[in-house]
């Protein structure tokens, strides 16, 4: 009886290690699909092993948190740009099926905590998980400047630029909006009861209102000007969440 139930508990486990593999080898292919639009695979002959032909380099090499088409105001030129914890990097975008690398900017080494840029890509604003503001602005000749401030632990957590760049919203920790202009310094601050729950922010194409979003899914109208509350309702119930 002990020599059966041995024999028995070694077949077990032999089929045991058989359907592992099978499994592996399912997983390796279910895998080798999905990714098959990223990379090139080859499969050999027999043995199920996957042979790497081909591999699309990644655009960063931490990750990306915000990605936005910028245009030229004066050449009429179309570009992607992209901003990772590592770098902001501008990419021509003129060919429907690739882009192409123009530039690389860096001047931070922490991560991103909140990004915003203009439309035309001349100016851009960066905040690290440090609270650090680093103002990214690139001349005519395409070359850029990095100036970085910081006003302290958790004071910058949200960041919009306004429409005539000449100052920056944002939403610190503590519980407050405050305006601050291109050199750090805050000009104008005021009161937000749910400061500590914002995820967007972001100004009205006029620049007259500010439209501010929680994560309850609430956006309250807040003056430009005085940065008092005008209205609030629940995005949540309605087309209309934020002002574009």
């Amino acid at each position: 009886a002990i020599v059966w139930t041995t024999a028995k508990n070694a077949n077990v486990q032999y089929f045991r290690r058989r359907l592992t593999v099978r499994r592996l080898l399912v997983t390796s292919k279910l895998l080798v699909a999905f990714s098959s639009s990223m990379t090139v695979l080859g499969e050999a002959e027999g043995d199920h092993v996957f042979l790497l032909v081909n591999k699309i380099p990644k655009a960063h090499d931490r990750a990306i948190v915000a990605v936005e088409y910028i245009r030229d105001p004066f050449t009429q030129e179309v570009s992607l740009l992209t901003c990772a914890h590592d770098s902001i990097k501008v990419w021509s975008a003129d060919d429907v099926t690739s882009v192409r690398k123009h530039r690389e900017i860096k001047g931070w080494r922490c991560g991103v905590q909140a990004f915003d840029v203009t439309s035309d890509g001349r100016m851009a604003a960066v905040v690290g998980v440090d609270s650090t503001l680093h103002q990214v602005l690139i001349a005519d000749d395409k070359t850029a400047t990095v100036q970085s401030f910081n006003n302290g632990c958790m004071q910058i957590w949200q960041i919009s630029i306004a429409p005539d760049r000449t100052h920056y919203l944002t939403a610190n920790f503590s519980g407050a909006l405050a305006l601050l202009d291109m050199s750090g310094q805050i000009t104008r601050s005021g009161s937000f009861n749910a400061v500590k729950q914002i995820s967007a922010v972001v100004y009205s194409p006029d620049g007259k209102s500010i439209a501010v979003a929680n994560n309850e899914g609430v956006v309250t109208i807040v003056s430009a000007a005085t940065l008092a509350s005008r209205f609030f309702f629940e995005g949540l119930r309605v087309r209309r969440t934020m002002l574009l």
